[in-house]
């Protein structure tokens, strides 16, 4: 039993458990491709964690091969273009 993931102490709210996984899977240097089991395990709840996978994927943000799940190309590029928008604010705030 010590395998299976303990429930999470505070309930998730499903916009939640849509970031964490959309995090996951955006994060680098981490694995692009994770199982859903492997999603379940990391956020700690089975339930929320398959909702947030198929929420996601109704939307567009992210792609399922089998049991595997990674991010669509529009959410890596969002991700991206955040990313830079975080690295000029400062330039921009200086100005």
């Amino acid at each position: 039993m010590q395998d299976q993931a303990s429930a999470p102490a505070v309930e998730l709210r499903v916009d939640d458990a849509e970031v964490l996984v959309l995090a996951l899977l955006l994060v680098e240097p981490g694995p692009a491709l994770w199982s859903v089991g492997e999603l379940v395990r990391e956020i700690g709840c089975e339930k929320q964690t398959i909702e947030a996978v198929v929420a996601l994927r109704t939307a567009g943000l992210v792609n399922c091969c089998e049991q595997y799940v990674f991010a669509s190309r529009a959410a890596a590029r969002m991700a991206e273009l955040l990313q830079r928008a975080d690295e000029d604010a400062p330039a921009k705030a200086a100005q």
